[in-house]
Formats: C-alpha cells, structure tokens, sequence
C-alpha cells in the first residue's frame, strides 16, 4: 500500500497525524515503502525557454539550463513540460527542503507538488480548461494558477484575502476561473467581476488522501 504524505511549512501530515522533526522517527516507522509525497506549501518557480531543436536533446538542453540558472541545484527539484508545437520549454522547481530521510528507503518514491495535482484534475474534470485560472486554498495559504494550452505559466501563493485580490486583480479575465467550493466567492465579488466562474471541489481529494485513518 502507498503511503501518501503531504508536507505543509514544517509539518508532515499522515493519515491525519501531524510530525515535526521532533518526532520523525515515528512517522518513518509508521510509514510503508512505497511512498507518494506531496508539497502543498512549496513555491512553484516558472521558468520558459525557447528549444528549437530534436526531442532527443531536451535532456541536455534542461541540464544545461539548470546548471547555468541555479547556482544551488541540490537544493531543488526540477521537472519540465515541452510543448513541442510552440517551441516553449517549461522547466518548474521547487525546494526540496523537509524531506529529510524520507526518500532514503524508499522502495517506490513519488514527489508531486500541489500545483500539478490540482491542474491535473481541473484539466480531467473540466472541458476547455487547459487555458484557464485557478484558486484554491490548503489550510491557510491560497494558490493561484494559471494555465496556458494545459501548462502552468504562473503560480502565486497568498497568505491572505488581501493578496488574493492583489493578484486577481493581474490576471487574465479572458479566461475561465475556476474556484475551489471551499472558497468563500462573497468576499471576491468585486474582483471578479468579468471572469467567467466554475466552482468545484479540487482539494477534497488530497484532503482525504493524507488524513483519512
């Protein structure tokens, strides 16, 4: 059986259990091999590149990149996106930092931030939604996301309602908004004004993922 465990600030949470670095020795005994590990407070950093060249040296290409770009590489993950039509490389990051040993002993090992779990099922659940904003709220931090022919091409997180105005004040009402029914809209009426809205449940599923007993 997977483990899934979601990593909020400083604090892991598994099965509805939270462990710091004073007790992570129990949520290594209580945890199997098989692990699914999930940000859902990290920053996603953006980067778009220009590739004009065959598929076989994107590789290469996303090695050089992060060489040249990121003068503290160990302390990131990466993983890219190539919409081969539009010659656009799309390299995200993240810090790796409270992973500690979790990935030691794994047998089977997957790390997924947020942003791509969310942008995932809005584009499953949702028709035409691949160009589109996104809102949603884990514990106390909001994410704004917006997405560009199926790609993130922005990511936002705000501490409070003030900064999700600020920011959706910025964005593109064009496009669909699509809001997590967990979201009070009365508070946002002004600064939505003009967006197209759809609300629907996108962080109930990893709610019950990582506290369901």
């Amino acid at each position: 059986m997977i483990s899934n465990i979601g990593i909020y600030k400083d604090t892991y949470i598994y099965k509805g259990d939270e462990y710091n670095r004073n007790n992570y020795s129990e949520l290594l005994d209580n945890i199997s091999k098989k692990r699914r590990i999930i940000f859902l407070s990290q920053i996603l950093l953006i980067k778009k590149y220009g590739f004009y060249s065959s598929n076989a040296g994107i590789g290469n290409f996303i090695e050089k990149k992060i060489n040249e770009d990121f003068s503290d590489k160990d302390n990131f993950l990466f993983s890219h996106e190539y919409n081969k039509k539009d010659n656009i490389v799309y390299l995200y990051s993240i810090r790796n930092n409270n992973l500690i040993s979790l990935t030691n002993d794994a047998a089977e090992l997957t790390i997924e931030p947020i942003q791509f779990y969310i942008k995932n099922k809005v584009i499953k659940k949702i028709k035409n939604s691949k160009d589109s904003n996104i809102l949603f709220k884990i514990n106390n931090i909001f994410h704004v996301l917006s997405l560009e022919k199926g790609y993130i091409i922005n990511s936002v997180i705000a501490n409070n309602e003030d900064e999700v105005f600020k920011t959706i004040s910025l964005i593109d009402d064009n496009k669909l908004l699509i809001i997590d029914k967990s979201i009070n809209t009365e508070s946002l009426i002004d600064q939505v004004i003009g967006f197209k809205i759809k609300n629907i449940d996108l962080v109930e599923g990893i709610y019950e993922k990582i506290y369901r007993k």
